[in-house]
């Protein structure tokens, strides 16, 4: 799995992923059934200087804020009940890193 890693919020993620390569991504269901998924994993962190980056860089949209892609090796899933989640209405994207 890889993903643009955009400017906007600090640069904790890569801060993180520098001393020690594991990583959780959670998604959460804030509508619909509750359900919370997480994938564990190892993560590698690609910047514009390296070679995957560029190999990586043309399956997202072009984006001002582009700052790294990170890829993660998933080694396990699971999910749990997500009953504590919220319900939240989406309104819209922000569109300022596009502009």
């Amino acid at each position: 799995m890889v993903w643009l890693n955009l400017t906007g919020s600090g640069n904790e993620t890569v801060a993180h992923l520098v001393k020690n390569d594991r990583m959780t991504i959670i998604f959460c269901a804030f509508e619909g059934n509750p359900m919370i998924l997480r994938l564990y994993g190892q993560a590698k962190i690609y910047h514009m200087r390296d070679n995957k980056f560029q190999e990586y860089i043309n399956l997202f949209e072009e984006n001002n804020g582009s700052r790294q892609i990170i890829e993660l090796d998933i080694d396990l899933v699971q999910t749990s009940c997500g009953y504590s989640i919220p319900f939240m209405d989406f309104k819209e994207e922000r569109g300022v890193l596009n502009s």
